[in-house]
């Protein structure tokens, strides 16, 4: 039986998904399974007209993202740290790399 392969959410941006498809490599070449990438848009993403400290809210880059993880739409998310807020959401593990 084929396993389904894993699905990684990750913003359109030139940068996330050059980082997606290096985690997504570097899982695969480990053998952790098959990847394949799913491009979520961000609030950040569709208000490209204002700055970002007039828009409410917080979490502009990583808030559709962390609901699709935590709605099981997607298995795991790829963000870059910079975007992330002091807090996670629960329910979802942090884990890094370099």
């Amino acid at each position: 039986m084929k396993k389904k392969p894993y699905i990684i959410g990750t913003r359109g941006s030139l940068l996330a998904l050059t980082q997606c498809l290096q985690m997504k490599n570097i899982m695969e070449e480990k053998g952790l399974g098959k990847f394949e990438l799913k491009i979520i848009s961000t609030q950040g993403d569709e208000n490209t007209q204002a700055p970002l400290w007039q828009l409410e809210g917080k979490d502009f880059f990583t808030k559709e993202l962390d609901a699709a993880l935590l709605q099981g739409e997607v298995d795991l998310v790829v963000h870059s740290y910079k975007d992330l807020g002091s807090e996670r959401p629960e329910g979802i593990e942090l884990a890094t790399v370099t």
